[in-house]
């Protein structure tokens, strides 16, 4: 009975160990010491296309390709030497198939007889990544270097990387980075602090010195990459020297751009001043009221676009200009030059929006006439004297409301029909701004400009 039972229990464990045996995918073999079959797992039997019978007994070279079976045998035996890591040699199915695979041996034993177990690996997935990596690393118009981990030697680069540096193939592989001189200890150790936790850099500024001395301006990516059992740093570099060198051109010359129109507005607004003194100097030797008058208000209106030309001057965007800080300016600026325009109180109420130069300059002399007309004929003896300047922007549409407390405008007077050279002004330049104008009479005038932004 306890016979029986001990029979028993060895059946059980061969039977688990076959199960365990052939449901392991990697190809495994048992060879005695000739290399002959004594045993494989279901693997070798399926993905080969042999049956067991046609394998058992007979040498394991017979699965590798007959033109490399010496070389397979050589390895193998270099393996149990120890001189060895694993042999290359692929297996060849019935068919005539290759599988890429790496096999590694070892000495045992097996039902107490010395054996040589063998375990090989299918790496064709790895075999297909390697090629994929590999042709998009030599194709690459970028710059790509492939280094060893530990000790940070380049094993592999790509044409893209010689031309940039000017080094020669059998320069660069076996040295680091730093003894070519490519790269500072510092400058390495910088880029190094970039990267994130798994060690991915992604586009960081470098500069490297190349064979010839020169400087370059680079991106540089890196990761590590594994392949097969080993350890790697792929790097790609970018060259954006040209790019680097392009923009400090375009930056130096917007700088001499912005220099230039900083002049041109000064010399204009200078030039105004001219025009203005000499408007005075021409109304100082004129003795008709309406001829002094007509000089005076055209050297308002100069005025008015002086304001922008000095609003311009200071600012960093001569193509816009914001009305909160145009507008302000401006209505202080014409009221300034009539005689106690201190006593009018002026409210100003501005929200504010951006405006192109070319819609400024109309509306700055729109701005000058309205005002001009209230401190001319607005207000007479009466004592509260209030201006109310207002902006709105709902949309694209923007609005600037101009409104006195004075004793109000005629009703037969409108921009439209109106013969007078200032109304009929403010008429063409509220079109040339796609504007519109409405007057109100309640208790003073309000006039108010609608106009796309």
């Amino acid at each position: 009975m306890m016979r029986s039972e001990q029979i028993h229990a060895l059946e059980n464990a061969r039977q688990n160990y076959e199960a365990f045996f052939n449901t392991i995918d990697e190809f495994l073999f048992v060879l005695d010491e000739q290399a002959n079959m004594i045993h494989v797992n279901s693997t070798v039997v399926e993905r080969l296309g042999y049956s067991l019978e046609e394998l058992l007994g007979n040498s394991v070279l017979m699965v590798h390709p007959a033109e490399r079976r010496e070389e397979a045998a050589h390895i193998v035996g270099e393996m149990l030497a120890g001189t060895a890591e694993f042999c290359p040699v692929p297996l060849r199915t019935k068919a005539g198939e290759l599988i890429p695979v790496e096999t590694r041996v070892n000495a045992g034993f097996w039902n107490g007889k010395p054996v040589i177990f063998g375990v090989t690996k299918d790496i064709s997935r790895i075999k297909l990544s390697e090629e994929k990596f590999s042709k998009v690393f030599y194709i690459n118009p970028s710059a790509c270097g492939l280094s060893d981990l530990v000790d940070r030697t380049y094993v592999e680069v790509n044409d893209a990387f010689l031309a940039l540096t000017g080094y020669e193939r059998n320069e660069v592989i076996g040295k680091t980075a730093l003894e070519l001189g490519l790269m500072s200890e510092e400058s390495r150790l910088a880029i190094v602090a970039m990267a994130d936790a798994n060690g991915k850099i992604v586009n960081a500024e470098a500069t490297l010195r190349v064979k010839n001395g020169t400087i370059k301006q680079v991106l540089l990516s890196a990761e590590n990459v594994f392949i097969q059992d080993k350890k790697y740093r792929f790097t790609a570099v970018a060259d954006v020297t040209d790019q680097r060198q392009a923009e400090v051109t375009i930056k130096n010359l917007l700088a001499e751009k912005e220099l230039i129109l900083k002049e041109v507005h000064h010399r204009i607004k200078n030039n105004m001043n001219t025009i203005i003194g000499l408007f005075t100097l021409q109304a100082e030797k004129l003795s008709d009221p309406v001829a002094i008058a007509a000089l005076d208000d055209a050297s308002a209106r100069v005025q008015s676009m002086m304001v922008l030309y000095d609003k311009l001057y200071q600012s960093n965007n001569f193509s816009q200009i914001s009305m909160v800080n145009y507008l302000p300016t401006l209505v202080d600026s014409i009221l300034a030059n009539f005689p106690h325009y201190e006593s009018i109180r002026v409210e100003k109420n501005i929200v504010d929006f951006i405006l192109s130069v070319d819609q400024v300059q109309p509306l700055g002399i729109i701005l000058n006439e309205l005002l001009t007309n209230i401190m001319k004929y607005a207000f007479t003896n009466q004592r509260d004297r209030v201006i109310y300047i207002s902006t709105q922007v709902q949309g694209t549409l923007a609005s600037i409301s101009i409104q006195d407390n004075g004793k109000g405008i005629p009703q037969s007077v409108d921009f439209q029909h109106s013969t007078g050279f200032g109304l009929m002004l403010i008429g063409l330049l509220a079109k040339q701004l796609k504007g519109t104008l409405q007057i109100e009479r309640n208790q003073g005038t309000k006039v108010v400009l609608e106009f796309p932004i």
